[in-house]
């Protein structure tokens, strides 16, 4: 019957039927633990069943077992190897399960069975620093990773992968403690052990050289980062793919970094030489390009720059009709993003034109009532209605509101942003009975739809009291609020 339990346990999970081969699996541990729970056999059961709940990436559902199994185990005579493997499996599943606790409690009770100075017993010491590092406890990390690193240096070598894998473990730390010179002497001879035991062409030296620079980015040391970037490109271009593409990649990756950190004339800089060289290299229509023209138009929104936001724009567009064809949803996009650029910054005319164009193409490409031809349609009435030319913005939002309603129900989030938009409008044409019904709706279906707590219902109960006090209705704006909080 034993047998017969185990042969059907391993047939379900072979068969993905998780559900009956843990009932099979809990069969097979009920009738062995009538022996005892320190039962040779029993404790084998249960090992199986960590194995399952490991294969079949049920963390949840395994803890109890590994909480009771790893218990049982410490009164087993012998049986080294079997107690050692049942701490893995315990700790795989506390680890994937967020019990950060157990999980170090596995990896410490590990370390009884494999002498911190060999190389199980140096992962097992990682993982229990990473452990560590991972939830934020830096300081404890670097405690544990100070010896452990000299424990490398003397098994490895310290210009080991070993050894210096564990000196940018301990910059890391360092870093996030806020010893920001700490971390720059560890990151630095990390790196110029690697390049002396790993040589300049080993992937892990080129990987250390983009993570120092990194750090240097979140600090503000832009000379460093530019040096460090034109060494790592120079190394890719050595030992990278043979692909131009992969050098691009790594340059565009650096812009981004830049960027990210407010750094925006060095991501200017080198987001223009990137499109200089794809250009060169690989020619008008690319996806790269198409991504560096955006990553240029992001900046230069976050720098204000209204010619620059313009030439980008326009970039995007000619790219995206060069790369994915003019009539492309991407194309459209871009097309849709430069009318609202040219409104913004442009030509108001030129911007309205270009709506009606992306519209039109839209219309015949994706329907009337596709999602994109009616976000074109809504964007249009929006800048009517920034431009305050409120007739022409009533028409639009009010074709995009009938046909949102129609298509997606009042509860969608362009419908309900149309009749924000619109009720925003008829009150500026006197129009405030709609106007009041229309500002109800949407914070009506924004608590339905998104909670009472969340940021557009909070939003739409504003706009509301905004609108009664501009109109001199203070008692309904403070019961509007009232109503609200019951």
């Amino acid at each position: 019957m034993v047998q017969s339990k185990s042969l059907m346990a391993s047939a379900y999970t072979g068969c993905k039927r998780y559900g009956e081969a843990e009932t099979a699996h809990y069969d097979l541990m009920g009738a062995l633990g009538r022996m005892g729970k320190t039962d040779l056999n029993y404790i084998n059961s249960c090992a199986n069943a960590l194995v399952f709940f490991v294969a079949s990436k049920q963390f949840d559902r395994g803890v109890e077992l590994a909480t009771e199994t790893s218990e049982n185990i410490k009164t087993l005579e012998g049986e080294t190897f079997l107690k050692k493997e049942i701490l893995k499996l315990c700790a795989e599943i506390f680890k994937n399960a967020s019990e950060f606790q157990n999980y170090d409690a596995m990896l410490w009770r590990l370390l009884e069975f494999q002498p911190a100075t060999d190389p199980e017993g140096i992962k097992t010491l990682q993982q229990i620093g990473q452990n560590r590092f991972d939830v934020g406890l830096y300081k404890e990390a670097a405690n544990l990773w100070g010896p452990l690193h000299y424990a490398c240096n003397d098994k490895y070598g310290e210009n080991s992968l070993e050894a210096t894998s564990i000196m940018k473990k301990r910059g890391d730390c360092y870093y996030r403690m806020g010893l920001i010179e700490e971390a720059y002497n560890f990151y630095r001879q990390a790196v110029e052990r690697q390049l002396k035991g790993l040589g300049e062409k080993d992937l892990n030296y080129r990987n250390s050289v983009d993570d120092l620079c990194a750090i240097y980015v979140k600090d503000g040391q832009i000379k460093m980062v530019l040096d460090l970037i034109e060494e790592s490109i120079r190394l890719e271009s050595l030992y990278g793919s043979d692909l131009p593409l992969s050098k691009f990649q790594k340059m565009r990756k650096f812009a981004t970094l830049l960027m990210n950190n407010g750094s925006y004339d060095p991501a200017l800089n080198l987001n223009i030489r990137i499109v200089a060289d794809v250009r060169e290299e690989l020619g008008n229509s690319d996806m790269l390009l198409v991504e560096t023209y955006q990553e240029l138009l992001e900046i230069s929104q976050q720098t204000k720059n209204s010619t620059d936001i313009l030439n980008f724009s326009f970039a995007v567009l000619e790219t995206s009709k060069e790369t994915f064809g003019d009539e492309s949803d991407k194309a459209l996009t871009a097309l849709r993003a430069y009318a609202k650029c040219e409104c913004t910054h442009g030509s108001f005319d030129v911007g309205i034109a270009c709506y009606n164009t992306v519209i039109k193409v839209q219309r015949r490409v994706f329907g009337t009532q596709h999602i994109e031809t009616l976000t074109s349609l809504h964007d249009m009435g929006v800048q009517y209605k920034i431009k305050q030319m409120y007739p022409e913005a009533d028409k639009a939002l009010s074709e995009t509101l009938s046909m949102a309603m129609d298509t997606f129900g009042p509860r969608n989030e362009l419908t309900l942003n149309t009749m924000s938009d619109l009720a925003g409008v008829l009150n500026k044409m006197d129009e405030k009975v709609k106007a009041e019904e229309y500002y109800k709706t949407v914070l009506e279906m924004s608590v339905d739809k998104y909670g009472k707590e969340h940021t557009k219902t909070l939003g739409a109960l504003e706009n509301l009291i905004e609108f009664y006090n501009i109109n001199g209705n203070e008692q309904q704006a403070s019961d509007a609020r009232a109503n609200f909080k019951n």
